[in-house]
């Protein structure tokens, strides 16, 4: 096979599989971190146009950020109380695993959410445009 680099290949497999995982929840809470930072910075003249015409949107958003963001430091709390509580090291471990890649699971609905609502505004639009050009 021409052209192909099986080196590459495998290694593509393997930041695709293993890296991008292990490094992809730190992404999500480090972008959710810097996306609530930059919600109190801003004033009434920087506010976005789906701020004023998706309050939900906007609201749904931040609710996700803030529970990706609650994530690490509720999960490390359960954890040391679990431990705590059953004497036993392997709930720890198994708490901050879970706890490591539970922003996957936010991440996802918050993304999944976004989309859909995305696609009802794209529909309200739509049903706009066509009732302005039929009178």
């Amino acid at each position: 096979m021409k052209g192909i680099n099986l080196g590459n290949v495998v290694l593509s497999i393997f930041n695709i599989l293993i890296l991008n995982i292990l490094v992809l929840p730190l992404k999500l809470y480090r972008n959710a971190l810097l996306t609530l930072s930059k919600m109190q910075d801003n004033t009434p003249e920087k506010e976005e146009k789906t701020d004023t015409e998706l309050p939900l949107y906007r609201w749904i958003v931040s609710v996700f950020d803030t529970l990706i963001v609650l994530t690490y430091p509720v999960g490390i709390l359960i954890a040391i109380i679990g431990t705590a509580y059953y004497n036993a090291f392997i709930v720890f471990l198994t708490v901050i695993t879970y706890t490591y890649f539970f922003p996957f699971y936010w991440g996802f609905l918050k993304e999944s959410i976004i989309l859909i609502l995305s696609i009802i505004d794209s529909l309200k639009k739509i049903s706009n445009q066509q009732k302005d050009s039929n009178p």
